[in-house]
């Protein structure tokens, strides 16, 4: 039975993407695994072509902060400025606040003035003691790359190792992400944004502390393969990573309920969007109008969606290089929610068949 989902990645192939790939699993079962159209112009996309993940580089970083919690090395509720003393943080208020609330966009520093996703290492340290909050009374998410810089930070000064080499030993080489890396890959080729080679992203990817948000590399069926650890309660293959506790902790609703800096009210756990199609907003869908309350993942620019549903046991992962100024990101995120629709259709039909 040929998977709609398919049908509609290859439908836009061409105008709103120049490739794709797509990795589902359900169960121990992988139900589709695919790549079509173009890594780059002289570059055919694989379904072992490196991809960059974006902002989906954070559920590795997750799961490594969840084993040094779960092992009692570092706490979610310590403060910024007691878990980082070496910084001398300008506003008290980011001072002061927990990690946890860092980690899920409470602390009101305005995406518009996040100084860190530009800094480079030698700036970096400054930029985030140069943090500022807005004054304001109303609760919503502060979406931004810097609580993951200070994460990544946090398990540097923890681990005693730099962040890529402690991600390689921890996560990527424990699940068998054999393909994926921290940082940029020689001759990677799959930038998100269409057929540009981005130097200023492909710059990001190898920089050490600024990466805790961005920089991990690899094939979709590698990064699905956290997913599947997650929905499996920390455990992949027989390697636990994490217990189901954290496992669970990671994954489940931390913020709710919180109107979003780009519109709409997204829930949050600590590395994961939760779906938030719940609430009674019209813009608050985090993958798909059919996904269940359960449902965790992250979005990566205008590229990646990664997602996982515990009550399917289902997980999904998919690139597309999308991201481009010729391209209405509006148009996009329609396509990729009704990409998500039809991988649940998919499994649906196919359970039916079988």
């Amino acid at each position: 039975m040929r998977s709609a989902a398919l049908s509609i990645l290859d439908r836009h192939l061409g105008s709103l993407y120049t490739g794709y790939q797509l990795h589902v699993t359900q169960g121990a079962a992988v139900r589709i695994d695919a790549a079509a159209g173009m890594a780059a112009p002289d570059t055919p996309m694989t379904r072992d072509t490196p991809c960059y993940w974006s902002s989906a580089t954070k559920c590795v970083v997750a799961l490594a902060l969840g084993q040094l919690w779960e092992a009692g090395r570092l706490s979610l509720d310590v403060t910024l400025a007691d878990a980082l003393p070496e910084l001398r943080f300008k506003d008290p208020i980011v001072g002061h606040a927990r990690l946890r609330d860092a980690l899920t966009y409470r602390v009101p520093v305005p995406t518009w003035l996040d100084p860190v996703g530009h800094a480079d290492d030698e700036n970096l340290l400054a930029a985030i003691e140069s943090l500022q909050t807005e004054p304001t009374t109303r609760e919503r998410s502060w979406y931004g790359l810097w609580p993951w810089v200070l994460a990544a930070l946090l398990i540097e000064r923890v681990s005693g190792t730099d962040l890529g080499s402690h991600l390689r030993e921890h996560v990527l080489k424990p699940l068998g992400m054999t393909r994926s890396s921290y940082g940029a890959p020689p001759g990677a080729r799959a930038a998100p944004m269409g057929m540009d080679e981005l130097p200023d992203l492909r710059r990001g990817s190898t920089v050490t502390h600024a990466g805790g948000s961005n920089s991990c590399w690899g094939p979709m069926a590698d990064l699905g393969r956290v997913y599947r650890c997650l929905l499996n309660g920390g455990t992949l293959d027989g390697v636990r990573l994490i217990g189901e506790p954290t496992a669970t902790a990671l994954t489940s609703r931390v913020r709710v309920g919180y109107p979003e800096c780009h519109g709409g009210i997204v829930d949050y756990g600590i590395g994961f969007e939760i779906e938030s199609n719940w609430h009674p907003v019209n813009t608050s869908i985090s993958f798909s109008p059919d996904c269940g309350r359960r449902v965790f993942g992250h979005k990566g620019y205008s590229s990646v969606v990664v997602l996982a549903d515990p009550e399917k046991e289902m997980s999904m992962s998919m690139f597309a290089n999308a991201d481009r100024k010729d391209v209405d990101g509006r148009a996009v995120g329609a396509v990729y929610r009704t990409v998500v629709s039809a991988v649940l259709s998919d499994l649906a039909a196919w359970g039916e068949a079988s």
